[in-house]
């Protein structure tokens, strides 16, 4: 099987006639390319719209557009500002559930390391203790999982996240 050529609107330009796609018709004598109605081209009766969009100068009004309105305007740098705030928002999420976490963790270690002197001494029935520290080293396993998945969360870079445009 062949490959098909990709252009830049494949697959994002409609015909506003019937809403098929519009697709690419190449004449390789002529070297030019247009973008025409898929429905079109498959049977006249299917779509009215004969019109055939020059391919170089409807991707350079594209292209000019999304420049200006996007690239110019500082969309991306804006973007960019409130992915940033939305992370430390996150980050600071983060930084308190490690904290009660790591409270979590300590009161459990400090309440099994209780029992098991309590059990030592004979305070308490060991039945009735074994059960109580099950429960807690199955939570402390929990928290420490909950804890070591914190700790594999990065904070991307400026440099990760926009890569420069130059005009």
């Amino acid at each position: 099987m062949g490959q098909k050529a990709q252009y830049l609107l494949t697959g994002i330009l409609k015909c506003r006639h019937c809403g098929n796609n519009l697709q690419m018709k190449s004449y390789m004598s002529w070297n030019e390319a247009h973008y025409v109605c898929s429905g079109r081209r498959q049977s006249a009766a299917f779509c009215g719209n004969s019109r055939h969009y020059d391919k170089d100068r409807l991707e350079e009004i594209v292209m000019q557009e999304v420049k200006e309105t996007i690239l110019d305007a500082g969309y991306l740098e804006e973007y960019y500002q409130q992915c940033l705030e939305e992370m430390k928002k996150e980050e600071a999420e983060s930084a308190r559930n490690i904290r009660l976490l790591q409270q979590q963790q300590q009161d459990l270690e400090e309440r099994i390391d209780q029992a098991l002197e309590m059990m030592l001494d004979r305070r308490l029935l060991k039945d009735k203790l074994v059960s109580k520290l099950q429960e807690d080293e199955k939570r402390l396993a929990e928290i420490t999982d909950e804890l070591e998945h914190y700790g594999a969360k990065t904070v991307p870079t400026k440099e990760i996240w926009i890569p420069s445009v130059n005009n």
